[in-house]
């Protein structure tokens, strides 16, 4: 399938991009502008790398104008520049970390992306088809349409507040799909993966159900060399997952507006 961007909305990428006007009020203004001349999404780059932007996701929004999550690409990246390293991107959405991973990494990477909503994960399929042989050429794209959790059950997906903000819950909402849950060990496993160099975890409050059960039983030499941990929703955690990182041997590097940066002591 073709996904071409008309002259228009890409000029106004542009200028969000190469000025203020990216930023704050101004970039609301730019989106709307977007909206009103029709734009669905935006076939663009994002540091070089091929990716669709849509109009109705906040993640893809957000990034659209460049600057966004840098500091934490740039900490993942640096490990997997590596051949052969492995990422595991849990809550992959549409792919933007899937997808500048897979297009700047070494040689013979593998990444796991895992991502409950099948739309999102038709987008980040689309998104990967959009890298050219010198990107994609040697590695290993793995799409687990999976929900993950303490343990293998029944729970919904909950989209009320759109596809940037689903989460996992125990009840029906307005806007839910009914999905499988299962733990992170038993995903791995069922793709014969045995070493992890990086790993973003961004699901809305379940940070800790599902790297909790991990830390419990996942041998040392399977524990992540570096770690993008979403914080923002914290107050749904019910354990502090962040602490027990810490506890683990890791090292918070820095802490952004929305994640914590860890790296593996030794």
């Amino acid at each position: 399938m073709q996904h071409e961007t008309r002259f228009l909305p890409l000029l106004i990428i542009g200028l969000g991009r190469a000025s203020f006007l990216g930023r704050g009020k101004a970039r609301s203004f730019l989106l709307k502008l977007l909206n009103r001349i029709g734009t669905n999404y935006v076939r663009t780059t994002y540091r070089g790398v091929p990716f669709l932007f849509h109009l109705d996701n906040p993640t893809e929004r957000r990034a659209l104008f460049g600057r966004y999550d840098d500091q934490e690409l740039n900490f993942l990246l640096d490990v997997m520049q590596e051949p052969g390293n492995v990422f595991i991107d849990i809550g992959a959405n549409s792919g933007f970390y899937t997808n500048n991973i897979l297009g700047r990494s070494g040689v013979g990477t593998t990444i796991l992306a895992v991502e409950p909503n099948p739309i999102m994960i038709e987008r980040l399929r689309a998104n990967a088809a959009l890298l050219d042989a010198n990107m994609s050429e040697g590695k290993n794209l793995l799409v687990a349409q999976k929900a993950l959790s303490a343990t293998r059950t029944q729970a919904f997906l909950n989209l009320d507040a759109g596809f940037g903000s689903a989460h996992i819950t125990d009840q029906q909402a307005q806007k839910t799909l009914r999905v499988e849950t299962m733990p992170l060990q038993d995903l791995l496993d069922e793709n014969q993966i045995s070493r992890i160099d990086a790993l973003k975890i961004d699901v809305e409050g379940h940070e800790d159900r599902v790297l909790g059960p991990f830390l419990d039983k996942a041998p040392e030499k399977l524990l992540p060399r570096r770690i993008v941990i979403e914080y923002t929703s914290k107050n749904q955690w019910r354990s502090d997952i962040l602490e027990r990182l810490l506890q683990t041997g890791y090292i918070c590097v820095k802490k952004t507006r929305g994640n914590a940066l860890l790296a593996r002591s030794s």
